[in-house]
């Protein structure tokens, strides 16, 4: 029974971590330079980098926001 509690807590977690991780890479298309920013500070207090490098990767994969300048 307790195995069975533990597993279906594991799964929640890695859903929502999935959920936080699409949100923000949704949210590069709106700010991608702050989103990189705050990334960059708090990656290494992460014990896996995985999620931060693919979330920096999909960032940095966007099309650049063309200026007119005017």
């Amino acid at each position: 029974m307790h195995t069975d509690v533990l597993s279906a807590c594991v799964r929640r977690v890695r859903l929502c971590v999935c959920v936080v991780a699409e949100t923000l890479k949704a949210a590069g298309c709106l700010a991608p330079d702050a989103l990189l920013k705050a990334v960059d500070q708090v990656r290494h207090k992460h014990r896996s980098t995985t999620l931060c490098d693919e979330l920096i990767s999909h960032v940095r994969s966007l099309p650049q926001p063309h200026t007119t300048g005017h």
